[in-house]
């Protein structure tokens, strides 16, 4: 129910967005709504399912559009799509909860509630904290990012050597015009631009 309503309101906040329907987006918003239900579940009816889904759905579509605003290089939108719905469940399971699906008397929502938020702090300090130390002990030992031209050939072929499925490369221009159209059409000036870098030997004058 979670990951239904948090589809749909993925597919109508991108159709407004973009005027363009994406099954990638319909996708995103089905994981951002199974992330949010799976705090509550089991302690939660249909009807509280669905609310949940519908604020997951809501904050984490607006959360990755943000994010992409800014240029944050959030790959695969894991923030978007994991912490910001995981966050609205925890929270959402305290209001919801009911004794009626879990067999227990739920006592003291409020307190609930705190003791949940409380949770939800504890988590993100302990998340942000060992990452950045990860990240920065990565850096150190292998470098923790790549340059350009490396994500775009793939890092199979750039790091192994082997390409791993058989997809068309941006550089044939057939592909890279299917590509471009794609991401005009979404108003992705960040990508265009981006393309224009790497493909300097294209004439990108009219890419607005």
């Amino acid at each position: 129910m979670s990951a239904s309503f948090s589809a749909m309101v993925w597919l109508v906040a991108s159709f407004a967005s973009s005027k363009m329907f994406s099954m990638t987006e319909v996708l995103s918003g089905t994981l951002a709504g199974l992330a949010a239900i799976t705090p509550g579940s089991g302690y939660v009816g249909p009807q509280a399912a669905a609310a949940i889904g519908l604020i997951a759905g809501c904050l984490s579509f607006f959360s990755a559009k943000f994010l992409k605003r800014r240029g944050t290089d959030d790959v695969l939108d894991c923030f978007s799509l994991q912490a910001v719905p995981g966050i609205v469940g925890i929270l959402c399971t305290a209001l919801f909860c009911s004794e009626k699906f879990h067999g227990d008397v739920i006592t003291g929502r409020w307190h609930l509630l705190g003791v949940q938020t409380l949770g939800c702090v504890v988590t993100i300090v302990l998340s942000a904290s060992m990452t950045w130390i990860l990240i920065r002990l990565a850096d150190k030992l292998v470098g923790a990012n790549i340059d350009v031209q490396t994500e775009l050939e793939g890092l199979d072929m750039m790091e192994i050597g082997e390409v791993a499925y058989g997809i068309e490369k941006e550089d044939d221009p057939e592909c890279l015009g299917t590509l471009l159209c794609g991401h005009a059409g979404k108003g992705e000036l960040i990508e265009i631009k981006r393309f224009q870098r790497i493909h300097n030997r294209m004439d990108f004058t009219d890419y607005d």
